[in-house]
């Protein structure tokens, strides 16, 4: 069981993602949830987790500000960034960051607030990353923990 560290700053889209990793995907447990970095860094301090997801855009502290935070006490703790953002540039540094993965949500484009029906979906009707993605991120962790 790999335990997880899930960063996002908005309620609803961290709590369908816990259930998408958790029932959907299966072999991942969430152990810690924070809303910004700086919460995500106090969390650190208290507690361990084998991974680190996190959105990049958040109130605070940005994703790629925490990962450069982390990596200077927990250097090879696995990150994986989850975002609805495709700007390259955030590409870029997340790989300065060695980031494990970069997924991008599946509705794209700018953020989505509200839930629906759907299981782990936007109003729009995307889910914070597509289920393939997603159900390979147990074992993208597995490995970079294995370097």
């Amino acid at each position: 069981m790999i335990t997880i560290l899930l960063v996002e700053d908005e309620d609803n889209i961290r709590a369908r993602f816990r259930r998408l990793l958790e029932e959907t995907i299966g072999g991942v447990s969430v152990v810690g949830e924070a809303s910004s970095g700086v919460e995500a860094l106090e969390w650190l301090k208290k507690s361990a987790a084998d991974a680190i997801i996190t959105d990049i855009r958040m109130k605070d502290m940005n994703g790629l500000e925490l990962i450069r935070r982390v990596r200077e006490t927990h250097p090879r703790i696995p990150v994986v960034i989850v975002s609805g953002y495709s700007d390259f540039t955030f590409a870029k540094d997340a790989i300065r960051c060695e980031v494990t993965d970069y997924l991008l949500n599946e509705a794209g484009g700018s953020r989505r607030a509200g839930a629906s029906d759907g299981e782990g979906e936007t109003e729009t009707g995307g889910r914070p990353v597509e289920p393939p993605k997603a159900r390979a991120l147990p074992d993208r962790i597995a490995a970079s923990r294995g370097k």
